[in-house]
């Protein structure tokens, strides 16, 4: 979904996965704000079932092998995938372009649930969707999207009939934060297991942070955020928050010094886990903690890109790759009941670029190098996100393609 701004010129690529040729060209304007675009051949993309290549580095890894299987197809630019709670046998996918529908995995049938009219330029779209603790009794969720003005991103409060899911309509805004560029918007929600709304945002865009956004804490761009949102709109600060009190931070931050934590989630202890996308050289994986500072834009994975670096108490990465490796991770998931061996309690996440799928075992404590994750495979799709089920089944999306899989064991 997001990638890294490395480039002033368009760039294709051509690329064998499997039997597959797949061209993609990346397209960087004036401004440093680019754009994937899938062109070519896809011979194996429309498969309903793959399993995976390894190569390159993946070659020497641990492998754990798994199949990806097409549950439903002809849905392009998912953003995002969601379990209903109370209604197991759906999961909410939202699309870029704005539609969110209820997809039923077993059936393999999707069908239109409500429609935000937003801007679509780069990675501005609808992007995220999260229940409310209380949505079996209140109906309430909560929606991520860009507005038609292209401006900013903003966090809404819905309804709907919590039995039915009929009846999905807006009411107040929760949130809303000035975008300077289209690109880096984040996009995540996740209601935290504590209660509250956890929000991801990414640095405002361009290249290079130019507006020094991600080492800015009174701004809320290049953060995770930790709020409560009021019934009419707006939100409170929970008392607890890490920076509450320090005026050098807004108090709904929760971690900062991120370049564009595009997906993100809570491991079963409740600790998040997030993959941050690079700028030139350096994918990551961060275990975010409660005050945490990132590092960007100073630090780009555990390399300097601008003094003042040493001694500043930025939380590295628990993982990093290079661009043998992929161009632009998207965050995953932790499942604990997804019926694949060796998948559990791991970190399954992926590369936009390369379509590499990964399972890493989790850290002990932020900024520890958790070593190589196990392979799952390199695969002719662009991940764009991963869910889980209300099984626990875990689901990778491909943005070009328009499938949605379930990850499988071999």
């Amino acid at each position: 979904m997001a990638s890294s701004s490395a480039l002033w010129r368009i760039v294709p690529i051509l690329a064998f996965v499997g039997s597959a040729v797949v061209i993609t060209a990346i397209l960087v304007d004036q401004d440093g704000l680019e754009e994937v675009l899938v062109m070519g051949l896809r011979s194996n993309a429309a498969e309903a079932e793959m399993s995976g290549t390894f190569d390159g580095n993946d070659a020497d890894r641990p492998h754990l092998p798994v199949r990806l299987v097409r549950v439903a197809e002809d849905l392009p630019q998912v953003t995002d995938i969601q379990a209903v709670p109370g209604h197991g046998h759906y999961v909410a996918v939202l699309q870029k372009t704005g539609q969110a529908r209820l997809l039923a995995p077993d059936a393999g049938s999707a069908r239109p649930w409500f429609t935000v009219d937003v801007h679509t330029r780069s990675e501005m779209g609808l992007l995220g969707l999260a229940f409310s603790p209380d949505f079996e009794q209140s109906g309430v969720f909560y929606v991520h999207h860009s507005p038609p003005s292209g401006d900013r991103g903003v966090v809404t409060r819905w309804t709907c009939d919590p039995k039915t899911l009929e009846a999905p309509k807006p009411g107040p805004v929760v949130l809303s934060v000035g975008q300077p560029y289209v690109n880096h918007d984040g996009g995540q929600l996740q209601m935290g297991p504590d209660g509250h709304l956890y929000v991801a945002l990414g640095d405002g865009g361009s290249g290079f942070d130019p507006q020094g956004n991600g080492q800015n804490g009174k701004t809320l761009l290049g953060s995770i955020l930790r709020i409560a949102p009021k019934a009419d709109g707006g939100y409170d600060v929970p008392a607890d928050n890490p920076f509450v009190g320090n005026p050098a931070v807004d108090d709904a931050i929760f971690a900062y010094g991120l370049r564009n934590p595009w997906r993100f989630a809570f491991t079963p202890d409740g600790r998040i886990i997030a993959g941050d996308v690079g700028q030139n050289e350096i994918e990551e994986i961060d275990l975010v903690p409660a005050g945490g500072n990132m590092g960007w834009s100073n630090m780009e994975g555990r390399s300097c890109l601008k003094e003042p670096c040493a001694n500043q108490g930025f939380t590295g990465p628990v993982w990093q790759y290079d661009r043998r490796d992929g161009s632009s991770v998207t965050g995953g998931v932790v499942p604990t009941s997804s019926g694949v061996p060796g998948l559990d309690g791991r970190y399954v996440f992926g590369d936009y670029g390369s379509g590499r799928l990964w399972a890493a075992d989790l850290p002990a404590e932020p900024g520890t190098d958790i070593g190589q994750p196990h392979a799952l495979g390199r695969y002719p799709i662009h991940p764009s996100t991963f869910g889980l089920d209300g099984k626990g089944r875990v689901y990778v999306a491909d943005l070009s393609g328009g499938g949605v899989y379930r990850i499988v064991g071999p």
